[in-house]
């Protein structure tokens, strides 16, 4: 798939969460986030994952310091940043990142709140991505992840 088309489907991805197409609704950062975070899991660039997940946690923080958000239902933006599938591919930061072999953006991932057993529209997880690239490193990682959440509560 074509960078140019990756791009698109996240944008699209990223205005379904932020509001369902509804101009009025959508929040920029947020699309523009997502396509970075996206970009950044498949080049494996661990610095700009790093910087856009702590300046999602910084507008999480913000916003909860805000006395009129009472809304316990509100999903953050560094989950949101970390977990967010494309609607149209259903692959993932953490799928992305598996792919390009990279151990430290699925930890910064998995720590932000990606789901380790999320899957695709062909049913395949960030585990597949890393077996078909060979990426034996992320592969025992994920697993190990995997069977932690599963033993632990």
């Amino acid at each position: 798939m074509s960078a140019a088309k990756r791009k698109s489907d996240d944008m699209v991805a990223a205005t379904a969460a932020s509001g369902g197409g509804k101009s009025e609704e959508i929040d920029p950062p947020l699309v523009k986030n997502h396509v970075e975070m996206m970009e950044a899991c498949t080049s494996g660039r661990l610095d700009d994952v790093l910087s856009l997940l702590s300046a999602a946690a910084a507008d999480d923080k913000s916003k909860t310091d805000d006395a009129s958000n009472n809304d316990a239902h509100n999903i953050s933006q560094k989950h949101l940043l970390a977990a967010q599938q494309s609607p149209t591919t259903g692959r993932s930061p953490l799928m992305l990142a598996a792919q390009s072999g990279n151990v430290d953006i699925c930890k910064a991932l998995l720590e932000a709140g990606a789901p380790w057993n999320a899957v695709d529209r062909y049913g395949k997880c960030a585990g597949d991505y890393a077996t078909e690239a060979a990426r034996w490193d992320v592969v025992n990682y994920l697993v190990e992840e995997g069977t932690k959440a599963e033993v632990c509560c």
